[in-house]
């Protein structure tokens, strides 16, 4: 039962798994759509993840800018921090 739903839906998700597997052999062998490229630490893949981590960046940096003041204000006192 479970290999005939896995078999109606195989092919019909989002990422193609050969897609990303090409992917990930070109940015590691620095060839390909990876070529003159600096490999990431790390490296979505996959259009959906896309929209997800936008949002939760642009979150995160609401998060920054509403409470800068609080997050700075944890630092010693006599400590200098440049930037």
């Amino acid at each position: 039962m479970l290999q005939g739903i896995l078999a109606s839906i195989d092919g019909k998700q989002p990422g193609d798994p050969k897609k990303a597997v090409e992917v990930v052999i070109d940015v590691v062998k620095g060839e390909g759509c990876a070529k003159g490229r600096e490999m990431p630490f790390e490296l979505p893949l996959g259009r959906d993840c896309v929209k997800d981590i936008r949002a939760k960046c642009e979150g995160m940096l609401k998060v920054l800018d509403d409470w800068k003041d609080v997050i700075e204000s944890t630092d010693f006192d006599n400590v200098k921090v440049e930037g």
